[in-house]
C-alpha cells in the first residue's frame, strides 16, 4: 500500500514530529538488523498517523452506486430464477442482467471520455508526465496478471507447484555446477570478503537527496519520498535504509 503524499507544509511538519517522537523507542538497539526494521515500522507508522493511508480500489473511476445496485438487483433475481426456474423469472433476471451492463458501460464511456479530456489538458500545460502516462495506459489496455516461466525447451510453465520443481532443479543444477568447477581448479577455498568503508553522513544524505521520486515502493511499502522528506534526526539516525 502507498501513503497519500501531501503538499501541506503542516503535514510534512507532523510527518517530521511523529518520526521523532518514535524514534526515542529505537534508542539503545545494538543489533543493527533489529535497528532497521525499527526505523522503518516508524517510517511506516508516521506516515500512516500523518499523511493518511490511500488504498486502490478496482474500477473506482466509473463504478459508482448506481452500478452497485443494478448489479446486486441483477444477482438477487439470479438466485430467484434459480431457485424457480419460470418463463417470467427468465425474462425478469434477464432484464435486470441487460440493464446493469447498460449502465456499467455508459459509466465506463463516460470515464473514458474523462480521461480523454484530462490528455488534452496536460498536453495543453505540457505535464509531459501525466500526459505519457495516461496515453501509455491507453496504448497497452488491459495487462492480465501471469505467474509463469519458460523452460529451457522454451515451454512455458504455469502452474506453482511446476514452477517451484522447475527452479529447484535449476538452482540445484546451478550449485553442482559451480561445486564442480571449484574442485577441478584443486579444492575449495573458503576467502574472507574485502572490508567495505562504512558510508559517511555527507555520502548518506547525498544518496538521499538523489532517490527518484514517483516510483513505485519495494517490498517494504517505504516510498522514496517518504525517505527524502524524513527529518534530520531519522537520516542521522542510521546510515541502512534500504534505497
Amino acid at each position: 500500500m502507498e501513503y497519500r503524499q501531501t503538499e501541506k507544509e503542516e503535514d510534512l511538519n507532523l510527518y517530521q514530529q511523529k518520526i521523532n517522537e518514535k524514534l526515542e523507542d529505537t534508542d539503545g538497539i545494538q543489533d543493527v538488523q533489529i535497528e532497521l526494521n525499527k526505523i522503518k515500522n516508524v517510517i511506516a507508522e508516521s506516515a500512516k498517523e500523518s499523511l493518511g493511508e490511500e488504498k486502490g480500489r478496482r474500477n473506482e473511476e466509473w463504478f459508482d452506486e448506481e452500478c452497485r445496485t443494478a448489479i446486486q438487483e441483477k444477482n438477487y433475481m439470479k438466485k430467484i430464477m434459480l431457485q424457480r426456474m419460470t418463463r417470467s423469472s427468465k425474462e425478469t433476471y434477464g432484464e435486470d442482467r441487460r440493464r446493469a451492463n447498460k449502465i456499467c458501460r455508459e459509466r465506463k464511456r463516460e470515464m473514458l471520455k474523462r480521461q480523454i479530456e484530462s490528455i488534452e489538458v496536460d498536453r495543453e500545460r505540457a505535464d509531459t508526465r501525466k500526459y505519457y502516462q495516461t496515453v501509455n495506459r491507453f496504448r497497452k489496455g488491459f495487462q492480465p496478471r501471469l505467474n509463469a516461466c519458460k523452460h529451457n525447451s522454451g515451454k512455458q510453465i504455469e502452474r506453482d507447484d511446476k514452477i517451484l520443481e522447475h527452479w529447484t532443479r535449476y538452482f540445484k543444477t546451478q550449485s553442482e555446477k559451480e561445486y564442480s568447477e571449484e574442485e577441478s581448479d584443486g579444492g575449495v577455498f573458503l576467502t574472507v570478503e574485502p572490508l567495505i568503508k562504512e558510508p559517511s553522513q555527507e555520502e548518506m544524505e547525498k544518496a538521499i537527496c538523489n532517490l527518484k521520486i514517483n516510483k513505485a515502493p519495494g517490498e517494504d511499502d517505504i516510498i522514496a519520498e517518504l525517505i527524502k522528506n524524513a527529518s534530520q534526526e531519522l537520516k542521522r539516525k542510521d546510515p541502512c535504509i534500504d534505497m
